[in-house]
């Protein structure tokens, strides 16, 4: 197995864990989610999206049956790295007052139950 096989199990797991978290423990994960992810210290999981998106097109590109899933997801997070890395701190601050207050707990679970999806889906194509 080659280490972006390896990473895109480790990247299927967390979204699994990160998702169910999301789903059941709503509250508290958005706690945490807060003080792990202010406007101002955005530099380093900005480059960590854009890691993870990397690893998903490389890895799309080494395990055929999810190019398409894997291409489209990593697109995304390289978008989205690119835009924390390079956006104004005024609208990387307003998204992120909006997904911590503004936002309500339905949209959350919502937002879990997508992403624990992403994760299931993610691992079974590479079972």
């Amino acid at each position: 197995m080659n280490p972006a096989m390896a990473l895109l199990y480790v990247i299927s797991i967390l979204w699994i864990m990160t998702g169910a978290s999301l789903v059941i423990f709503t509250d508290q994960t958005r706690t945490l989610m807060q003080k792990c992810f202010q406007a101002r210290h955005m530099k380093i999981p900005a480059v960590v999206a854009i890691i993870i998106g990397l690893t998903l097109i490389v890895g799309g590109i080494f395990q055929r049956e999810i190019l398409f899933l894997s291409l489209i997801l990593g697109v995304s997070a390289v978008g989205k790295g690119f835009f924390i890395l390079f956006g104004s701190e005024h609208q990387i601050e307003s998204i992120l007052d909006w997904w911590y207050v503004k936002v309500r707990d339905e949209t959350l679970r919502f937002w879990g139950l997508i992403i624990f999806t992403l994760g299931i889906v993610l691992l079974s194509y590479l079972m």
